[in-house]
Parts: structure tokens; C-alpha cells; sequence
């Protein structure tokens, strides 16, 4: 095998690879994005009770914990988009720009594996950028648990103290 042969298979398995990176990528934002809007339907169900609550503490957690699990949704969705990703040429463009006579077996070679290596490095480039949303998005989706949880306790703290002094 020769060697522009041997860089075309390695540059076809790097756009394999990151195929099956961006549909990795898609699935966890999937997943983000469900256990968002099923946590903040969550949050919703105490809300009546939260807000209207006299402590400013469980409101403003109430109210907080919304806010973030928006911007993780928000991160969820934004890290969805595929737009940009590059493929192939579509149509006869390839064989357009290839099929003349002045171009040698070997140039056409070269021209593919240029095209690929290109294709690799904006697919990868979008990918990065896809994955520093979704990281950011499970961070907030993280922070947005802890704080549910701790508005639900306040709240259940307040009812406690309420009863106690009955």
C-alpha cells in the first residue's frame, strides 16, 4: 500500500471516529435535556407551595433552581445543533474539479485526502465546541439538583419549625 493510500484510510477512520463522536455528543444532549424538563417539572410541583412561602430564602431558591436548570437546558439545546458539520461534496462537484486530463491519478489522490483531512478538522472543531456546551450543561444540571433539593428541605425545615411552634 502506498502512502497517500495509507493517509486516506487513516483520514476516513478519523471521520468515522468523529461521526460517531457528534452522534455521542447528540445522545447526551438527549439525555440532558430530558432530565432537565423532568426536573424542573419537578420543581414546578412545589412551586405553589415555595413561592408562596413568607421566608425570601425558599423563594429565592425556588427562583434560583429555575434559573439554572433554564441555562442548563438552554445548554442542552444549544449543544444539539449540528449545523456547520461538513461531508462530502454533494452532487458531481468532486468529480468536476477532478476529471481533467491535467490532473494526475496521484493530484486527485491528494485532493481527496486534503478534502478529508479538512472535513476531519471542522467536524472535530464543531465537536469541541458541542461537548464544552454539554460539559457546562451538566454542570448547571448538577448545580440545579442540589439547589431543588435544598429548597425542598428549607421548605419542609420551615414547615417543621411552623409545627413545632404551634
Amino acid at each position: 500500500m502506498d502512502k497517500n493510500s495509507l493517509i486516506r484510510v487513516a483520514a476516513e477512520q478519523a471521520i468515522a471516529a468523529e461521526n460517531d463522536r457528534t452522534r455521542l455528543l447528540l445522545a447526551r444532549a438527549e439525555k440532558y435535556s430530558a432530565a432537565t424538563i423532568i426536573l424542573t417539572g419537578f420543581q414546578l410541583l412545589g412551586a405553589n407551595y415555595m413561592l408562596a412561602c413568607a421566608s425570601p430564602w425558599i423563594r429565592g431558591a425556588c427562583y434560583l433552581s429555575l434559573a439554572v436548570l433554564g441555562g442548563a437546558l438552554f445548554g442542552a439545546v444549544w449543544g444539539a445543533k449540528v449545523q456547520g458539520y461538513a461531508g462530502y461534496p454533494r452532487g458531481a462537484r468532486l468529480w468536476e474539479n477532478l476529471k481533467s486530463a491535467d490532473v494526475s491519478a496521484e493530484a486527485a489522490e491528494e485532493a481527496v485526502i486534503q478534502m478529508l483531512l479538512k472535513t476531519r478538522e471542522q467536524n472535530a472543531l464543531l465537536n469541541d465546541a458541542k461537548a464544552g456546551w454539554l460539559a457546562g450543561s451538566g454542570w448547571l444540571l448538577f448545580a440545579g439538583v442540589l439547589l431543588i433539593i435544598g429548597s425542598h428541605l428549607l421548605a419542609a425545615l420551615v414547615v417543621m419549625v411552623n409545627l413545632s411552634g404551634q
